[in-house]
């Protein structure tokens, strides 16, 4: 390992009993506390919920049992933020932020930043020449150069000896969520750590973690036939909207360390981010020393690029995308009203399915067994209500394609007349209440969701009403306002 900075100062040498026993439940605990029930949240203390002097979003949410802290930090992988042909680059470089900082894995900052940027242009230029045997040469000994200046292993290290512990980043709708769990006794140290990451950052190991990320939406893509449709009622719903490049094949164009430092700064900024903190603390406690840690930043706010507005839908929209494995119909309405993510939900969960209201009334139709899937909010974007998305897998033959769509107008129209059937709605309390109960019983699962949530819905309560209190009226006043609009069809032929 390199003798960086960090571990010059016998940063090891200095830690306490006390934290090496903390390291010690940690490590014990860790593993059974993913699936230890918990008490729900609206039964528990009240969700603490504030900004820092830095402007970062604090929820704070204590819970007795296991001395664990399960620690969330939410931040936008939207493609309103991303560069235009550098999409995922808002997630990839989340990963990449865990190869440490200037103080904390470099040898020599100046030096590493110089070999850094060689590194740099000799990644593009394998591009640029079509990996001619120069540029090939030249990337290897940039490569070789930067790393032997910087180690992207010693910031993982230094967290692991905190302790924080199953540290992991994952995509969550338009958010991309760094979680970690770990002690009270370390949370002083770990906001200064946290202030380093945001402040300080290198974004050193980019190369690789870029070529991943890359492959995987390419994977993703080529498995999932139904993104052509996708994109096409995005175009249609929302013309020109960024959400459109989510569902596009993504470019092969490698970003410049430049380019990935915008975006950084784009996402990063405090005010652009939402930390949740879950487990064992004192509320007031933890929010005093989160105020003195989190005061200021170095990060200039990066703007953003104007968003597209989005228009009403006046009449309907067609469209048809040949090609398809399967064929599908595809229908899109704009969500309307000032609606809850609950009652979104719920809606999707009351007409989707084979036990739901479309393909119930599809049967009813003589139409026969046809695979509904509904989703709302939809598309995961940040700063848009979103569109309520059906699905119908069919019809089989050509001719019963004005049928279907005949018959699924008249379906939703009934619907939002009418509202969920008391059976229905108990159905639908009954899916969402052990979805809810299944988040709760995670505290690590549980601080990602507020975290996600607060930053997708910054005007709403991160912690959802209970779904045990979810009327009808609600999911029968939104669908009665959101088919009220015009729909986007989107037809997927063979």
């Amino acid at each position: 390992m390199l003798p960086v900075r960090r571990f010059e100062a016998g940063w090891r040498a200095t830690a306490s009993v006390a934290r090496w026993i903390a390291c010690g439940l940690l490590v014990a605990v860790c593993a059974g506390a993913q699936s230890e029930p918990t008490a729900t949240p609206t039964a528990g203390p009240a969700l603490l919920d504030f900004r820092t002097p830095d402007g970062s979003r604090f929820l704070l949410l204590p819970m007795p049992g296991v001395e664990l802290v399960e620690w969330a930090i939410a931040s936008p992988s939207d493609a309103a933020y991303d560069l235009p042909g550098l999409d995922g680059l808002g997630g990839a470089i989340v990963q990449a932020s865990l190869g440490g900082t200037w103080e904390t894995g470099s040898l020599d900052a100046a030096k590493e930043q110089v070999a850094l940027e060689r590194l740099d242009t000799a990644w593009g230029q394998m591009f640029a020449s079509r990996m001619s045997a120069a540029a090939q040469s030249e990337l290897a000994a940039a490569r070789a150069e930067a790393a032997a200046l910087g180690d992207p292993r010693v910031f993982r290290r230094v967290l692991a000896a905190l302790p924080a512990e199953r540290v992991e980043v994952l995509a969550v709708g338009p958010t991309t969520v760094l979680a970690l769990t770990t002690v009270p006794e370390a949370i002083p140290e770990l906001c200064d750590l946290l202030v380093e990451r945001r402040d300080r950052q290198v974004l050193r190991d980019l190369e690789r973690v870029w070529t991943e990320e890359l492959l995987q939406r390419q994977r993703n893509f080529d498995a999932n036939p139904r993104l052509p449709i996708y994109a096409e009622v995005v175009a249609l719903a929302l013309p020109g909207h960024p959400a459109l490049r989510n569902f596009e094949r993504p470019g092969i164009v490698p970003p410049q360390r430049r380019q990935a430092m915008q975006t950084w700064l784009r996402t990063q900024h405090p005010s652009r981010t939402v930390h949740a903190l879950v487990g064992s603390f004192d509320p007031l406690a933890m929010r005093q020393l989160l105020e003195q840690k989190f005061a200021q930043t170095q990060l200039a706010t990066e703007p953003l690029p104007a968003a597209a507005p989005v228009r009403p839908i006046a009449t309907e929209r067609r469209s048809a995308v040949p090609g398809g494995q399967a064929p599908v119909t595809a229908f899109a309405w704009q969500l309307q009203g000032n609606f809850d993510t609950t009652t979104a939900l719920a809606l999707a969960r009351w007409l989707a399915g084979p036990d739901g209201r479309i393909a119930a009334g599809l049967r009813q139709r003589q139409l026969g067994e046809l695979e509904v899937r509904v989703q709302a909010p939809w598309p995961p974007a940040l700063g848009i209500a979103g569109l309520v998305l059906v699905e119908v897998g069919g019809p089989a033959k050509a001719e019963q394609a004005s049928t279907l769509r005949t018959a699924v107008a008249a379906i939703v129209a009934e619907a939002a007349a009418n509202g969920p059937t008391p059976a229905e709605l108990q159905r639908v309390r009954n899916e969402l209440v052990g979805a809810e109960a299944a988040i709760a019983a995670d505290r690590r699962w549980l601080a990602r969701e507020l975290a996600a949530r607060a930053l997708r819905w910054p005007g709403q309560a991160p912690l959802r009403a209970p779904a045990r209190t979810l009327q009808g009226e609600a999911m029968r006043q939104l669908a009665k306002q959101s088919f009220a609009g015009g729909a986007v069809i989107v037809e997927n032929t063979r």
